[in-house]
């Protein structure tokens, strides 16, 4: 933390600005002052009491009594009731805003005679590390103590608060003395307090620091939606759960592929050449004796299968391949008939 700078404390009493709860005639005692110049506006709320003990609370809340007093002024009592010194207060928070200035804080303290016990007051200022006044505080300022009796008395003070400085507690102390002789050991002790003022003055000697934020909490990974939500029913229905869609599996159709045929192989008919008969030769008339006589005969062969080739198949159904075969017959033999004709004829 940078280093506190001195702290000055400056102090005055202004003439009686109010009559004391006793009546009593105003003071005329005015004393020589240092002034104190205060720029910006008042931060304390109801610092008059305009609004009874608004924005006020007694700290700790023991032993501490604060009420609207009389002619609009605050009333703090210390009602610990021992014999022993006691100290009370009555604060308000205040939080910093834009920069950190020279503070100037003020207020006018009445401590009313004829109390069954004696004392002193303040108004102090407590500078914070945090807002609203949280986290460890050493560096108290404050105005001068008031112990005068009976008369209005204005007090105030300058201080420049701390660089961590980002709010400020101001209080209304009340400090009950040990029981002195003639007083009441179990006796409260009264002060007044009015127009109580924390101001800023003109010049800003720190910005004001970054708060401490707390590191977010971890945050687990939430599953991926769509999620049922159930649907409220009507008052005294218990909620309508929708039930969950459920897809059927898609199935690819299995894939069926055509069995392969081979074409049959035709196998071409084997076409067979017809026989060859040769035809008998014509024989003049007379002479068929003589050469039938002459000529021997020729011993007759058995036609060989068809498988050999050496015969055309005859067809007697007329189909086109026995009357093929039929003309073929019928050219070998006109050659044939002739050339049996001139042997003939050579042979006479």
């Amino acid at each position: 933390m940078a280093q506190d700078p001195p702290f000055e404390r400056q102090t005055f009493v202004n003439p009686q600005r109010k009559l004391s709860i006793l009546g009593a005639a105003a003071s005329a005692a005015v004393l020589a002052t240092v002034a104190v110049s205060a720029a910006g506006p008042n931060l304390v709320k109801n610092g008059d009491f305009s609004q009874g003990t608004s924005h006020w609370a007694p700290y700790l809340g023991n032993d501490t009594i604060v009420q609207p007093g009389p002619n609009g002024t605050g009333e703090v009592i210390n009602t610990s009731h021992v014999a022993t010194a006691y100290n009370i207060s009555v604060t308000q928070c205040i939080n910093l805003s834009g920069g950190i200035y020279e503070m100037f804080l003020a207020g006018d303290i009445q401590i009313p005679s004829g109390q069954p016990r004696s004392g002193k007051a303040a108004l102090w200022a407590w500078p914070f590390p945090d807002d609203n006044c949280q986290g460890s505080s050493d560096h108290s300022r404050g105005a001068p103590d008031v112990s005068a009796v009976g008369a209005w008395q204005h007090v105030d003070a300058s201080f420049i608060p701390p660089q961590w400085t980002r709010s400020v507690r101001v209080e209304l102390r009340n400090h009950m003395a040990a029981a002195g002789p003639g007083e009441d050991p179990s006796g409260e002790f009264t002060v007044l307090f009015d127009n109580v003022s924390l101001t800023n003055g003109d010049v800003m000697h720190y910005p004001l620091p970054e708060a401490d934020v707390p590191d977010a909490p971890d945050v687990p990974n939430l599953p991926e939606g769509p999620f049922d939500v159930p649907i409220p029913g009507p008052l005294g229905e218990p909620p309508v759960q929708t039930p969950p869609v459920q897809e059927p599996p898609v199935q690819d159709p299995p894939v069926q592929t055509p069995p392969v045929q081979d074409p049959p192989v035709v196998q071409p008919p084997v076409v067979q050449p017809p026989a060859v008969e040769e035809p008998a030769a014509d024989v003049p008339s007379g002479q068929e004796s003589a050469s039938t006589a002459d000529t021997p005969a020729e011993p007759a062969q058995a036609p060989l299968p068809p498988s050999t080739g050496n015969a055309l198949v005859r067809d007697d159904q007329g189909s086109p391949l026995g009357m093929l075969g039929a003309a073929l017959m019928a050219l070998a033999a006109t050659p044939l008939a002739v050339l049996a004709t001139r042997r003939m004829r050579r042979s006479k």
